[in-house]
């Protein structure tokens, strides 16, 4: 979806409550603000995410699509923190596109 703050996942969760379980405040990333706040980088992961930036030439949104990837792709595993693996994976989802 595209649209302001607010009407993507958390538009959903609220209109489709059986569905989508209320969310986190990490799951609702809509802001760059929210993004940099819920995808705290250790330093491992953090070099792999420069590296990429510098390599690929990601804009500052691409960033932050890649750091939203990586939280998605760490809750889908069940890790609390974004892992090197993690951005890697998210990375090569990006280059796909």
């Amino acid at each position: 979806m595209i649209g302001p703050p607010g009407t993507g996942k958390p538009l959903l969760a609220r209109r489709l409550p059986t569905i989508l379980p209320p969310l986190t405040p990490g799951e609702g990333l809509e802001t760059p603000r929210q993004v940099r706040k819920f995808c705290a980088l250790k330093p491992e992961a953090a070099a792999i995410l420069k590296a990429a930036r510098e390599d690929l030439g990601l804009s500052a949104r691409a960033h932050d699509k890649v750091l939203r990837l990586a939280r998605t792709i760490a809750d889908l595993e069940g890790h609390d923190d974004i892992r090197p693996q993690h951005i890697a994976e998210a990375v090569g989802h990006r280059s796909l596109q």
